[in-house]
Order: C-alpha cells, then sequence, then structure tokens
C-alpha cells in the first residue's frame, strides 16, 4: 500500500495498487494486443518480449518500440513480435 496527498496537499489518503502478468505469444504478424487490466497511468505498464525490455513511445518524434493507447487498453507494437517469442505484460492498477 502507498500514501499518496490529495491534490491541495493537505490530506493523505492509502492507495492500494494490485499487479498483474498478462502473457501472449508472438506470431510474426500480430502488432495490437488487448490488455485485461488497465494500468493506473502510463509509467505503470511494462512490456518484455522474451526477456528484452521493450521501450515505449512517448511522443511522435521519438519512436520506440511500441505505444499503449489507454482508452482501449491497447499496445501495438511497431514491429511484430517474432513467432513463438513471449510477451509479457506487466501491469500496476488501482
Amino acid at each position: 500500500m502507498s500514501k499518496v496527498l490529495d491534490p491541495l496537499g493537505t490530506k493523505q489518503q492509502s492507495r492500494t495498487h494490485r499487479h498483474y502478468v498478462q502473457v501472449a505469444t508472438g506470431d510474426g504478424t500480430t502488432t495490437v494486443f488487448h490488455l485485461n487490466n488497465t494500468p493506473a497511468d502510463f509509467g505503470n505498464l511494462a512490456v518484455h518480449v522474451d526477456g528484452a525490455i521493450k521501450a515505449p513511445t512517448l511522443n511522435a518524434s521519438a519512436a520506440h518500440d511500441y505505444t499503449f493507447t489507454p482508452g482501449h487498453r491497447t499496445v501495438t507494437f511497431v514491429v511484430a513480435p517474432a513467432s513463438g517469442k513471449t510477451i509479457l505484460f506487466y501491469v500496476s492498477s488501482v
């Protein structure tokens, strides 16, 4: 359990985070994966493919390995993970 301050910084609230791991397998063509749980914020999502940490795209001028669309709970890879590769989505939600 972590403590967070309210927007005015005057009261403390308790916030419990739940942690989930979702597993998928690459097929060499699929680039979009739907998450079963919604991250508390962008910083509460980590994506690994075959043990390698993948970098999120944070803005249009710095493309990396994937983008995350919160409203749809989707992760879209720039390049589809190769066939047979294990994909792990680590999600921390409130």
